[in-house]
């Protein structure tokens, strides 16, 4: 074989490196789109979630205040009832997944 062959060989191996990097490079930048899609999703969802708790957490604060603190369980299951608010953020929350 001689250099000029050897050469062209090499060239040619090149080329085939050259096309395999684009590609792995175009599915790293898909990759990336997708990774960045996902992050916003999951901080979309902490978000309101986190808001959901809050939310929850004032309005039983709220009546919490009116209870003496050693009020049993059954008191509680009672104030959800009598709470509109309390009760469906109760409910908000039993829905919520960590995603």
């Amino acid at each position: 074989m001689t250099d000029t062959e050897k050469l062209d060989l090499l060239i040619s191996d090149m080329q085939g490196m050259k096309s395999d990097l684009q590609g792995m490079k175009s599915d790293l930048q898909n990759m990336d789109l997708r990774i960045k899609s996902l992050e916003l999703h999951i901080e979309n969802g902490t978000d309101k979630n986190i808001q959901l708790i809050a939310e929850n957490f004032i309005e039983l604060t709220k009546t919490f205040s009116h209870f003496p603190a050693n009020r049993s369980l059954n008191t509680i299951a009672a104030m959800k009832k009598k709470t509109p608010a309390a009760s469906f953020h109760s409910k908000q929350l039993s829905f919520c997944r960590i995603i």
